[in-house]
C-alpha cells in the first residue's frame, strides 16, 4: 500500500485547522458570554424585566428557543428553590443579571427587620452575589460597566423615618450617590417621581432627570454622581426617549383634533406620535415621523407602529367597541430616511403599548425585533367592557423578509406554536 506524502497530510491538517475555526467563529457558542448579545429576555409571565422579573426567561430569535435564565439543570423552575423564581425587577450588564429580591413579613413593612436585597446573577456560571440589603423597596436604575445603580429608602434613626438615597453597588462594594441625599420622602411610602432616573450612560457620563423645585431636571454626572451639571434640554420629552448613537430620540402628541368628543378620535390622537430627534443639549431636533403608535430604536434603524386606519368593530353588552389591537410595523433609518414597511399584525397585538417592544438582535447581518402579545379579555369591572391582558407569548420578526414567528413559555415546544408562518411583507 503506497503511503501518503508528508507534504499532503500538512496541507489537509491545514484544511481542517481553517474550517474548525471558521464554523467556530461564524455561530457564538451556546451559554457563552457573547452569545448573551444574540437573547432577548422577559419574564415568563410575559412583563420586560424592568417590570416583574418573576421566572425571567431567554428568546433566541434565530432559532425560537425559550429557556430560562437560571442555568442549573435540575431546578423546576416553578418553587422558591429556584433562585430566580418570583424576584422583582431586573436589570442586565453583560453576563449579569441584577435583580431585587424582597422578602418583607407585611406587619414589618415600616420597620428594619425586613430583608430587601439587591443581587447578582452570573447568567453562566449560575454564581449569585448578595450585593447589598435594605429594609425596604429598591427600585432599579440601570446597569453599567459591572454596576447596578438604584434608589432605596433609608432608614435614619435619628429622625425615626425614612429618605431616598441613590446608590451604586459593584461586586462588594457599595456606595451612596451625592445626589438628592436630604430629598425627603412621600408619605404612604415609595414615589418613583421622587428621586432621579437614569436616562443614558454615555462612556464615563450619566445622564440624570430628577423633579426640581420648578418642574423636572436634566442633568449630568460622573459614574460617582459628581460633579453635577444641569443641561438645557426638555426634560418631559426626554423622559419618554431613548439614546443611540449621540442622538436622543423621544415623542410628542400630534396636532389636538378639533372634534375631542369621540372617544375614539381620543384614542387614536393619543396613539398617534410624532418622533423626534435631537443631542442631548437639545440641539440638532429633526422631526423623523408623525404617525407612530409605539418604537424603539436599535442601531441605525428605528422600528415603530401605525394603527390600523379602519380598525375592527364588534358587539359586547349591547355595545359597539372598537378593537385598537393590530396595525403596521415599519422601520426607517434613525435620520428618517428609508421609511418602509415591514409585515402588517393582526389583533393580537396592542401596538399603543409603549413597552410593545421586547427588544432586537441581529444575527448574520438579518435583525429580528420581539414584540409583546397581549390576548382580548373581557372586563366586566369597567365601563368599555373590555382590557388588553398581557399574553406569555412573544411574537419574533425577521425585519428582512417579514415573516414571523410565535413562540411561547419555555414549557410550550410544539410545532405549531415555534414554526415560521408569512404575513404580508413589503421588503
Amino acid at each position: 500500500m503506497q503511503s501518503i506524502p508528508i507534504r499532503i497530510i500538512h496541507v489537509l491538517f491545514l484544511l481542517t485547522l481553517m474550517l474548525l475555526f471558521f464554523s467556530c467563529g461564524s455561530e457564538p457558542i451556546e451559554d457563552s458570554p457573547d452569545m448573551l448579545a444574540y437573547y432577548v429576555f422577559r419574564s415568563s409571565e410575559g412583563f420586560p424585566l424592568s417590570d416583574s422579573a418573576r421566572e425571567p426567561v431567554k428568546i433566541n430569535p434565530v432559532s425560537g428557543a425559550v429557556s430560562f435564565v437560571c442555568v442549573d439543570p435540575l431546578c423546576s423552575h416553578d418553587s422558591p428553590a429556584c433562585p430566580l423564581y418570583d424576584i422583582q425587577s431586573a436589570v442586565m450588564d453583560g453576563i449579569r443579571l441584577f435583580y431585587v429580591s424582597e422578602e418583607i413579613p407585611p406587619a414589618q413593612k415600616w420597620n428594619q427587620k425586613g430583608s430587601c436585597e439587591i443581587r447578582e446573577y452570573n447568567m453562566v456560571t449560575g454564581e449569585i452575589r448578595t450585593l447589598a440589603s435594605f429594609s425596604d423597596g429598591i427600585v432599579l436604575l440601570g446597569a453599567y460597566r459591572n454596576s447596578v445603580y438604584y434608589a432605596a429608602l433609608v432608614y435614619e434613626k435619628e429622625s425615626d423615618g425614612f429618605r431616598y438615597g441613590l446608590f451604586r453597588s459593584e461586586e462588594r462594594k457599595t456606595v451612596e450617590l451625592p445626589l438628592l441625599r436630604d430629598y425627603p420622602s412621600t408619605e404612604g411610602g415609595m414615589d418613583t417621581g421622587d428621586f432621579s432616573s437614569v436616562y443614558a450612560f454615555v462612556e464615563d457620563r450619566i445622564f440624570w432627570y430628577a423633579p426640581g423645585e420648578t418642574g423636572y431636571l436634566f442633568y449630568t454626572t460622573d459614574l460617582d454622581g459628581n460633579p453635577l451639571q444641569i443641561l438645557s434640554a426638555i426634560p418631559p420629552y426626554i423622559m419618554n426617549g431613548q439614546y443611540a448613537n449621540g442622538f436622543a430620540y423621544y415623542s410628542v402628541l400630534g396636532e389636538r383634533p378639533e372634534n375631542m368628543n369621540s372617544a375614539n378620535t381620543v384614542i387614536r390622537w393619543m396613539n398617534t406620535r410624532e418622533i423626534w430627534r435631537s443631542r442631548l443639549d437639545g440641539s440638532e431636533a429633526v422631526l423623523l415621523c408623525s404617525n407612530a403608535a409605539s418604537w424603539y430604536v436599535y442601531g441605525d434603524t428605528v422600528y415603530y407602529t401605525v394603527l390600523e386606519e379602519e380598525p375592527e368593530t364588534f358587539e359586547y353588552n349591547d355595545a359597539t367597541e372598537t378593537n385598537w389591537l393590530g396595525g403596521k410595523l415599519f422601520a426607517m433609518k434613525t435620520d428618517g430616511r428609508e421609511k418602509r414597511l415591514i409585515c402588517s399584525l393582526d389583533s393580537d397585538f396592542d401596538l399603543t403599548d409603549t413597552k410593545t417592544f421586547l427588544g432586537a438582535v441581529t444575527n448574520r447581518g438579518t435583525t429580528y425585533v420581539c414584540i409583546a402579545v397581549r390576548d382580548f379579555l373581557p372586563n366586566h369591572f369597567y365601563s368599555s367592557g373590555y382590557e388588553y391582558g398581557l399574553s406569555p407569548n412573544t411574537l419574533i420578526v425577521n425585519t428582512e423578509t417579514g415573516e414571523t414567528r410565535f413562540v411561547g413559555p419555555p414549557e410550550e415546544t410544539s410545532a405549531e406554536r415555534s414554526g415560521f408562518f408569512q404575513t404580508d411583507s413589503h421588503p
